[in-house]
């Protein structure tokens, strides 16, 4: 006898198939907010012209409609600060998507987590390949290690 209802494994995937495409969407959105601000070299974004944080900010668009209700501009006040709250997340990710070319960062709080030891930095800026990689790993020697 077939039940009224939906199958709970069903609810399961249905659950997890919209948070992988809002997940997907995000990402797809912050990849947008970070081309928008690429420039060659090392940015700190805290310290760049607020001319350069209007660029990002549109107005509402068929991209900002699918999550409607977190606000106007979806982009700049909801993807942009979830992942920028993360500073190791948009240091990596926008030296990746430039193609290695461009680092956009923040500036780390104090007693922030840091995830290499400079030793290891130094040993690996000792053998970096080319200039790209070792203006990332000076960049990450300067930054994000411990002594």
């Amino acid at each position: 006898m077939a039940s009224a209802g939906a199958h709970p494994a069903d609810v399961v995937y249905a659950i997890i198939t919209v948070a992988a495409i809002s997940y997907n969407v995000d990402l797809i959105l912050f990849g947008r907010f970070i081309d928008q601000r690429l420039v060659a070299g090392v940015v700190d974004v805290d310290k760049s012209s607020p001319a350069a944080d209007q660029r990002g900010r549109t107005s509402p668009s068929t991209n900002s409609y699918f999550k409607w209700a977190e606000g106007s501009d979806y982009v700049h006040d909801v993807v942009a600060p979830n992942y920028q709250r993360y500073p190791h997340s948009l240091a990596f990710y926008s030296f990746f998507r430039s193609n290695r070319r461009s680092v956009l960062f923040h500036d780390v709080p104090t007693r922030f987590w840091m995830p290499y030891e400079c030793p290891a930095l130094d040993r690996a800026l000792a053998r970096a390949r080319d200039d790209l990689d070792r203006q990332f790993l000076t960049f990450l020697r300067e930054n994000y290690c411990v002594p």
